[in-house]
């Protein structure tokens, strides 16, 4: 019925029920966006893990941290997982969310935004202090129309910024000039390549990306350098993002909630790349002769980002020695269909690279007991896609799901 609306229904006035509904929820929670100190972080990635670690760079300040990402709601030293299979909460929960901070008395809320949810206009009736810009990659064209469309969407967290909110842009990325050109009390700027000054023991360039984004925040809210170091060398790793299964065994096992091709891709570099656990920053780790990365990819059904399928397959065989590829969240599509369109851009690669084994599974739990039953001494095994989810999305509805945990059996 809603799609059925949407193709009979103007844009604009979409936009304006939108607005409306948002407007008579905040009302109805007394506007509690308009009384909180509150950050937004937006881009494609590292969205949420920039959010989880500001969040305890903050807390290490002393200050009392409400948050909202794909990986846990936090209300001080309360925190849960969203399971709500929303990165950034409906309207509704949103709102109350904003509420319980105000009663708690959180002195700063850091939000993950959402193009989604700024197209469906979530962001009005909240007074951003700062919004933060990761990086921009192709995602979510089908339901934005295109690329320039996504673009904007994000743009319009800047937009509420008019002049009176802070903006900081990661300058990395050539779309970048788009974000700055919103007016902004106080711009500041930082780029993937700056050096940090510590290490953390977070995997991978993308996540020294984050750190570096956390690390410019932080220090634009003048928390101290020493502060902001010693809590992020507490965390050994983000839920759900290269989130280490041990076991006792002699190879690693990572979860990890890349579902998109430029995540996957991020998170297999940094996997073929490092063979110990590394050192943001590292660049010497010891190389471990007959190594083998063995990835679990799928994706998901409902009409999702259909494109992305195929470029899921052509990725992982370029960097995985073996490819397994198996049910993800199908919703009510073939989940047959979704392995087959996959596999259509693996079999491309692997005309070329012969050396690396594609495998087709439809049953996930199988597939990562055949995944973990290949591993070898020093191999790393990558179980993509869901990261810490406690749900698969079937024809049939949610059924309780954890990929760490099939792993640990």
């Amino acid at each position: 019925m809603k799609s059925f609306l949407k193709k009979i229904v103007s844009k604009n006035i979409f936009k304006i029920y939108y607005i409306l509904v948002e407007f008579l929820i905040a009302l109805f929670y007394g506007f509690p966006g308009k009384q909180l100190r509150i950050i937004g972080i937006t881009g494609t990635k590292g969205k949420s893990s920039v959010v989880y670690l500001a969040s305890k760079v903050f807390e290490a300040s002393g200050y009392k941290v409400g948050a909202t990402s794909s990986i846990e709601f936090k209300l001080g030293k309360k925190t849960s997982v969203n399971k709500t299979k929303m990165t950034m909460p409906g309207r509704i929960v949103l709102q109350k969310f904003l509420r319980e901070c105000v009663k708690q008395k959180m002195d700063y809320v850091i939000l993950e935004i959402t193009s989604e949810g700024l197209y469906q206009n979530r962001q009005k009736f909240i007074n951003f202090e700062t919004a933060l810009f990761t990086n921009l990659f192709p995602e979510h064209i089908e339901s934005h129309g295109s690329y320039e469309n996504y673009k904007k969407a994000k743009g319009l967290l800047f937009k509420t910024l008019k002049g009176k909110g802070n903006a900081i842009i990661n300058t990395s990325y050539n779309e970048s000039a788009y974000f700055l050109n919103f007016p902004a009390k106080e711009k500041h700027t930082f780029k993937s390549t700056d050096k940090l000054p510590f290490k953390t023991h977070l995997i991978g360039d993308f996540n020294k990306e984050n750190v570096l984004a956390v690390y410019n925040l932080a220090r634009f809210y003048k928390i101290k350098k020493e502060i902001i170091k010693n809590a992020l060398d507490k965390i050994k790793f983000i839920p759900g993002r290269l989130d280490p299964i041990d076991m006792g065994q002699d190879f690693k096992v990572y979860v990890d909630y890349a579902h998109m091709p430029a995540a996957l891709e991020r998170v297999l570099q940094a996997l073929k790349s490092q063979i110990l656990h590394p050192i943001v920053g590292q660049t010497n780790a010891k190389k471990v002769k007959n190594q083998k990365l063995i990835a679990i990819i799928g994706s998901q059904g409902s009409n999702r980002d259909k494109w992305k399928r195929p470029e899921m397959g052509r990725i992982a065989v370029e960097y995985a020695d073996i490819v397994i590829i198996t049910n993800e969240d199908p919703y009510k599509d073939n989940p047959w269909q979704i392995i087959e369109d996959i596999y259509r851009g693996a079999e491309k690669i692997q005309n070329f690279k012969k050396q690396t084994k594609v495998i087709k599974i439809l049953d996930r739990e199988f597939a990562i007991k055949k995944a973990i039953d290949a591993a070898e001494k020093n191999d790393i095994v990558l179980i993509s896609g869901k990261g810490r989810e406690p749900w698969m999305e079937t024809a049939k509805g949610k059924i309780p799901w954890s990929d760490a945990k099939i792993a640990e059996k």
